[in-house]
């Protein structure tokens, strides 16, 4: 529905977007966390059956990872497309492309029931999911900073960032719930569909509270000065290569060290030093959950300080912590392990929060949604997809030591620094659309 939109009591938009944001983020990562566990436990005998045990295990996982493979696609698709359009309109699209292919997972037939159809069938819902991922954290973080005042960008970001850590452990705890109250068989004949219909509840409250928004300030602003471009990359390209360039590597140390200092430690854990799993997961959700309340203080950090400095600080403490942790992981010793488990993921959480307000400030808004949800993909699809492979081939290079890992981040990290020298911006964070600008948009509902 088209017209003027009822003025907003001041801060209202910012609150509305930062939880729209906050509840589509976390419903990402709820599939994110449900679906690793599945595609572990549930999905080799429930749809490649046809394999064998192991096997079957293997192309179920393969399956998570081409969720992956079509996440810089969508962020150049539905990048453009918001920056044409509207962050609204992105908001909208991408999280119904994410919860669909949720639910739809949950009624799936099997592999008994259809044959070959059943894997197919979701392969095609994981690149669907996957498209809509690949800009669904980029155009929450756009929305918000545009539309959040000087001094509060830092915390609106941090809030969104703690979906990601909110929605994963959701999913990791229903999905503990349900196959820890029935029998094998139960959960592998019905039981493991209960998270996945359930999740359209989720949907349908985001959706609703999406709809509700206005779209951001500065798209407002932008659209009312007739500033919209037709191919936002290729003006990106022009204008902001450096910048590019800049966001693309940032997030290196970032999306590594998530790897480095949670699924592999998890691993290192049950596999080398033969804890149960449930000391893996308690470690894990241990991390995940003291972060997710780390992020709201972070936030005020960086609305402090600026996002340059904090991400110094990243750098920094990360370099500072991760060899010790890797020497204390080796030792046995839990709480030890626990301690400077929390340390160290902090410094990527640290890494982490600055990313939303940094990013408005690199690109001008004709064409930011684009280019961040594009360079940040591309960064996920070069440095996250590939650290598990990389870090466990360097772990049998080392005769099980940890050295090389060690090195891995370090390379990693100096690719952060590299990007943060790099990096220009061209806004300042403290920018404000002007109100007689924005009363001139007329935003639409």
């Amino acid at each position: 529905m088209s017209g003027t939109s009822a003025p907003l009591r001041p801060g209202a938009q910012s609150r509305r977007a930062t939880v729209a944001a906050f509840a589509g983020t976390a419903l990402e990562w709820f599939d994110y966390g449900l679906y690793g566990l599945s595609a572990a436990v549930v999905f080799g005998p429930v749809f490649f059956s046809q394999l064998g045990a192991t096997a079957g295990v293997l192309a179920s996982l393969a399956t998570f990872g081409v969720g992956f493979v079509a996440r810089p696609v969508g962020g150049i698709i539905f990048g453009t497309i918001g920056d044409r359009v509207g962050r609204k309109s992105i908001l909208l699209i991408c999280i119904a492309l994410i919860g669909l292919s949720t639910f739809f997972v949950g009624v799936l037939p099997s592999y008994a029931q259809i044959g070959i159809v059943a894997p197919v069938l979701l392969v095609i819902l994981r690149i669907v999911q996957g498209l809509g991922a690949g800009v669904e954290l980029a155009a929450s973080l756009t929305f918000v900073t545009e539309s959040s005042k000087a001094g509060r960008r830092g915390i609106t970001s941090s809030i969104v960032f703690s979906g990601q850590f909110v929605g994963s452990a959701l999913g990791i705890l229903v999905f503990l719930v349900v196959s820890s109250s029935m029998s094998s068989d139960a959960l592998l004949a019905w039981g493991w569909r209960i998270p996945y219909l359930v999740s359209i509840v989720a949907l349908l409250f985001v959706l609703i509270v999406r709809a509700t928004l206005r779209d951001s300030d500065e798209f407002l602003a932008q659209r009312a000065s007739a500033e919209v471009v037709r191919f936002p990359l290729m003006d990106a390209w022009r204008g902001s290569r450096r910048n590019l360039l800049a966001s693309l590597l940032i997030p290196s140390a970032q999306l590594v060290g998530a790897y480095l200092f949670l699924t592999f430690p998890a691993s290192y854990l049950t596999n080398t030093l033969g804890m149960s799993p449930a000391t893996a997961s308690a470690y894990n959700l241990t991390l995940v959950l003291s972060n997710a309340l780390a992020m709201p203080l972070l936030g005020m950090l960086v609305d402090r300080l600026g996002s340059r400095p904090v991400l110094w600080i990243g750098i920094v403490s990360s370099a500072v912590f991760v060899i010790p942790y890797f020497l204390f992981l080796q030792s046995g010793n839990m709480p030890v392990i626990l301690t400077f488990g929390v340390l160290i993921y902090l410094t990527s959480s640290i890494l982490l929060v600055p990313q939303g307000s940094f990013a408005r400030a690199l690109f001008p808004t004709r064409h930011r949604l684009a280019a961040f949800a594009t360079s940040r993909e591309i960064s996920s699809a070069i440095f996250a997809g590939p650290a598990p492979l990389v870090a466990s081939a360097l772990v049998l290079a080392a005769g099980g030591s940890q050295w090389l890992v060690i090195l891995f981040f370090f390379v990693a990290l100096v690719l952060t620094i590299v990007g943060l020298v790099v990096a220009r911006p061209v806004i300042s964070e403290q920018a404000e659309v002007p109100e007689a600008v924005l009363k001139g948009a007329a935003p639409r509902v």
